[in-house]
């Protein structure tokens, strides 16, 4: 009998007793050919090994297989782990940096807000001081220029005075050298009787009619001042009365000048000094580059010119406020 599978052998000895007849008088047995049935066994017999070797072999396969791929499954998910823990690393780099970015950019600008501050605060400081000196500047002419005017007026009285032991010639042009500005300002000057202490005593002087003969001399004190005005040029009591009231008036009003002058000088001072935000002297906008005096309602756009040192115009605008200011009070 050919040799074949063990599977085509055992459906040959499958079909062989399909096909057999029954045994006589039974239904479950039937009469085979012994022989034939008995080669298929041996066949049979004979293919194990070669089956089972094969089967072997199979299993020997699906167990390379299987470890191949298991092999091969364990190195894709260490890779894979491996890309995921890289994937990982790259995004915590990436976080890190972008994080480390976002803090330097922070640190950027809080320093560039500083620096503007900082700027901010030395402009602001610089042209307070620029400020402070031109005010001091304008105050030093403006008291000067009275300083001037109460040492011009003094001075005439002081001439009359210094002139009293001079001869009786040059007597007659003294009352013409009388203060101008005193006679000017007299109705400005209101002395009360009551403030004078008046003296009378003799001229001294040489030669003379009414010298160390009359009590033509005065010495007229203002009591609550201590200003203190003698006069013995003329020839008559009275005469150097009025003259010796002239000088008086003369040197009140060169001394109200004077109080007049450091009152406004402190009262710029302290306009100046004040470093309270809400009582703004000017606003620099260097974006607009324009410059605005909230004292005067001053406002051009030429602040470069001014940081370069062109102050005319912010100064010609304090005098005219000034005066104005004076128009007004005096009206």
């Amino acid at each position: 009998m050919a040799a074949g599978s063990i599977e085509e052998l055992l459906d040959l000895l499958y079909t062989e007793i399909e096909e057999a007849k029954n045994a006589p008088l039974s239904n479950d047995r039937c009469v085979v050919d012994r022989d034939r049935v008995l080669d298929m066994i041996d066949d049979v017999k004979a293919e194990m090994p070669v089956e089972i070797k094969r089967a072997k072999d199979i299993v020997a396969q699906r167990n390379d297989y299987m470890a191949d791929a298991k092999q091969k499954a364990d190195r894709l998910r260490q890779e894979a782990e491996d890309y995921a823990k890289e994937l990982l690393n790259k995004d915590a780099i990436t976080r890190g940096a972008e994080q480390k970015a976002a803090d330097m950019i922070a640190e950027a600008e809080v320093q560039c807000q500083q620096l503007k501050e900082a700027a901010s605060e030395y402009c602001e400081e610089t042209l307070r001081r620029m400020e402070e000196a031109v005010a001091d500047a304008y105050d030093e002419v403006k008291h000067s220029r009275a300083q001037f005017r109460s040492a011009l007026s003094a001075l005439t009285g002081t001439k009359h005075t210094a002139s009293s032991s001079s001869s009786r010639p040059q007597q007659a042009p003294k009352r013409a050298m009388s203060d101008p500005e005193a006679d000017e300002d007299d109705d400005e000057i209101e002395i009360d009787p009551k403030d004078l202490k008046i003296d009378i005593f003799m001229s001294s002087g040489p030669g003379g009619q009414s010298v160390n003969t009359t009590y033509s001399a005065v010495r007229m004190t203002h009591i609550p001042t201590g200003i203190v005005v003698s006069m013995q040029d003329e020839k008559s009591q009275i005469q150097n009365r009025a003259a010796a009231l002239r000088v008086l008036k003369s040197r009140l009003l060169a001394m109200k000048h004077e109080q007049e002058a450091a009152e406004a000088a402190d009262m710029r001072h302290s306009q100046v000094r004040s470093l309270d935000r809400s009582e703004r002297i000017r606003t620099y906008n260097f974006p607009e580059n324009r410059i605005v005096d909230h004292r005067t309602n001053y406002k051009a756009y030429n602040l470069d010119a001014v940081l370069d040192g062109d102050l005319q115009a912010v100064i010609d605008s304090d005098i005219q406020a000034d005066e104005a200011e004076r128009l007004a009070n005096q009206q």
